[in-house]
This record gives structure tokens, sequence and C-alpha cells, in this order.
């Protein structure tokens, strides 16, 4: 379970990164902020589940979650930047 929950993570960071790159304004950036990271987001989703997870996997999944979720929110402001700098 643990291999497969760190799969899904890697892969939603994939996805959102893909997605923020072809984001052509701050709205459809907004939109995929919240596909992955709001309320009801793919990671946040994820991440909820953790407490399924064996015990011994949880920190090594948590922590790949949180990587995902750093690295997507990092993504965002990159392309929130160059889209304000463009308009």
């Amino acid at each position: 379970m643990n291999d497969v929950m760190i799969e899904q993570a890697e892969g939603i960071e994939q996805r959102a990164r893909a997605e923020i790159v072809r984001s052509n304004d701050l709205s459809a950036l907004e939109e995929v902020r919240v596909r992955y990271l709001g309320k009801n987001g793919q990671l946040t989703q994820l991440l909820r589940t953790i407490g399924q997870a064996p015990p011994d996997a949880r920190k090594l999944i948590g922590q790949r979650g949180n990587q995902a979720k750093t690295a997507i929110e990092q993504a965002l402001a990159v392309r929130r930047t160059e889209l304000e700098r463009a308009t």
C-alpha cells in the first residue's frame, strides 16, 4: 500500500506541474491549484488517507506527500509571477 501511495503522490505532482506550465492565465492557474491542493483536491485527498497506511510506512508517505505539496506550491508561485509579469 505504501508504494502505491508514494507513486500516487509522484503522479499527482507530475500532472500538476504539467498543468501549471500549460496555464495561460491566472484563473486557469487557480483552477489547477484548487484541483490539486484545494479542500477536495487530489493531493489533499491522498494526504488524508495516510492514516490508513501501515504505521511504519506513514512517515515515508507523509514526507513524500509533503514534498509533492511543496513542489506544486513552488511551481504555482513561479508561474503566477510569470503570468503577472506578462500582463
